[in-house]
């Protein structure tokens, strides 16, 4: 898989429309899904990101940020700023430490109530 991923970004940075149009449909589509999350939790930031992203992002955010704020259904009145995470490779894997360290860390609410 990363074979195909590495000839899409290859033809991406050579220029080739087809692979650039890919890219960049691929954006919308993330694009139109992240309006209904805007929607629904009225973020302000959109970060796109992942492993295989980096190698898209030239042609994929720029369409995907014209999908969200373009977008006749978005209701939030402020801006939403839509960027690309610094995180690369590494983003599952800082993801799942963040999961670790929520549940050792964080304070549970049955723990925060006062007993007699």
């Amino acid at each position: 898989m990363n074979r195909a991923w590495d000839e899409l970004a290859e033809a991406i940075a050579a220029g080739d429309e087809a692979a650039i149009t890919l890219a960049a449909e691929a954006g919308t589509v993330m694009g139109d899904a992240a309006v209904v999350i805007v929607n629904l939790l009225d973020i302000d930031r959109v970060v796109f990101g992942g492993p295989f992203w980096s190698r898209i992002a030239s042609a994929a955010l720029p369409a995907a940020r014209a999908a969200i704020v373009g977008s006749p259904l978005l209701v939030p009145k402020h801006a939403v700023d839509v960027v690309e995470s610094d995180r690369g490779a590494d983003v599952a894997a800082v993801g799942a430490a963040c999961l670790v360290l929520d549940a050792a860390l964080s304070p549970r609410a049955s723990g925060l109530l006062i007993r007699r």
